[in-house]
């Protein structure tokens, strides 16, 4: 969700004046839009941005057992599921997948849920390869949503349970 979020973009509407640094102003009524793939591949949020490395999302002191996960990183000020992690604090919008703030979807939690347990049934069952005529790194496309641009090839076997 942060290398490939589905959402190409949050859009907001500014209700009064607002001051957004280095003397620019947005006008009561400007549309803002942000967006998350650039946001989810800044260096200066997540160092090697285009590294798979899902520890980022642990909370410290989970990999030694300490429990950890959203709830703790929230605990942390950390934002949800990009705000702490073993890495050391980020900034609490670093992570936008599901929108921030008061307009964030409202049925993230439900859709983490559904999106981990789906995960790990087929990774219990299937053992995933990248095909090897898949290219790499993959080209994307871009619209109201964001994904790769002729699927992802994939070579899947069934997982051998009996050991």
């Amino acid at each position: 969700m942060r290398l490939y979020p589905a959402g190409s973009f949050l859009v907001r509407e500014a209700r009064e004046d607002t001051q957004l640094g280095r003397g620019l102003v947005a006008p009561k009524g400007a549309y803002l839009t942000l967006a998350t793939h650039a946001l989810h591949h800044d260096p200066r949020l997540w160092p090697q941005p285009e590294a798979f490395r899902p520890e980022r999302f642990m909370a410290h002191g989970a990999a030694a057992g300490g429990g950890g996960g959203q709830e703790a990183e929230e605990e942390q000020g950390g934002g949800g599921e990009g705000g702490g992690g073993l890495l050391g604090p980020r900034h609490p919008a670093a992570w936008a997948a599901f929108g921030m703030g008061a307009r964030m979807c409202v049925g993230y939690k439900l859709a983490l849920m559904v999106s981990k347990a789906t995960l790990a049934s087929l990774l219990r069952r299937f053992v995933f390869h990248l095909h090897p005529q898949q290219q790499l790194p993959l080209r994307t496309r871009t619209g109201l949503t964001y994904g790769p641009a002729e699927g992802v090839w994939l070579a899947v076997s069934k997982r051998d349970l009996t050991t």
